[in-house]
């Protein structure tokens, strides 16, 4: 008889995204504090940020993500329908920006405008990466009574 090892599980997919996206967001955040057009990474950071945030919401969107959390926990699923409503916005906004940024002029007040517009974006995004948080600590933290 062979002892098996326990090895423990590999960390969650969706943590590890989380982690990256905020790193990006700011690593952005940081470099457009900086003078109006002088780091060149921007522009290729916004659209990275695009890119990012398609992967990282079809993630959350499928079966391993939202899906699994409304099976598990189905009066959660209105949450889930507005989470998801928000990636479109949030797609939209970021999509935006990064256009933005390709065309814009290289001028301070355009410089002052994309800050604004990503300022707000990073406010929006940690605001709904806290609520997709607490959505997931509530259903895997749940007390399921007797069930458990």
């Amino acid at each position: 008889m062979s002892e098996e090892k326990y090895t423990e599980p590999a960390r969650p997919t969706l943590q590890d995204e989380h982690e990256e996206l905020m790193s990006l967001l700011r690593s952005l955040k940081r470099r457009l504090q900086g003078p109006p057009w002088q780091d060149p990474m921007v522009v290729s950071l916004l659209d990275s940020l695009r890119e990012h945030l398609d992967t990282h919401f079809t993630y959350e969107e499928s079966e391993d993500g939202f899906d699994h959390l409304a099976r598990r926990a189905p009066w959660v699923s209105d949450r889930v329908v507005a989470l998801v409503a928000d990636h479109r916005r949030l797609m939209s906004t970021a999509c935006d920006l990064a256009s933005q940024a390709r065309a814009a002029e290289r001028t301070a007040p355009a410089w002052a405008e994309l800050q604004a517009g990503y300022g707000r974006l990073f406010d929006d995004l940690v605001a709904h990466e806290g609520k997709e948080h607490d959505l997931f600590q509530e259903v895997y933290t749940q007390d399921i009574g007797d069930k458990d």
